[in-house]
């Protein structure tokens, strides 16, 4: 018998991959809002001395006004770029994504909400 405490968990992350193969990653607990997501770019602009290029699907808080008008007040430090729908093949990050969910995450026992984001963190 396998015991298991049926509970399930989950979290939302986003992420953002460099052209040299650095990533930067932010878990969120709860739904993903503009707020979220702002706070996301705002943590992708610090210290950076050149314009970010960020390429984003179509989830429809990457299209909100609020994070439309966020990124105009960035004075160009900031361009987002959409995919076309139902484009997953056009975006690294889902690769990225595949491979934690299906090979890494997903392969082990996971006790709490703390522990899987902690797992997230160290894959």
């Amino acid at each position: 018998m396998i015991r298991t405490t049926g509970a399930r968990h989950s979290q939302n992350l986003m992420s953002a991959v460099s052209a040299n193969g650095s990533m930067r990653f932010m878990t969120v607990k709860g739904k993903l809002n503009a707020d979220r997501f702002i706070e996301f770019l705002e943590r992708l602009l610090k210290n950076q001395s050149t314009p970010v290029i960020l390429i984003v699907d179509g989830h429809p808080v990457h299209r909100s006004a609020r994070v439309k008008t966020f990124v105009e007040a960035t004075d160009g430090r900031l361009k987002l770029f959409h995919l076309p729908a139902y484009s997953p093949e056009l975006n690294p990050d889902e690769q990225v994504w595949n491979q934690l969910k299906n090979h890494r995450i997903g392969k082990m026992f996971i006790k709490s909400l703390d522990d899987m984001v902690e797992k997230v963190g160290s894959a």
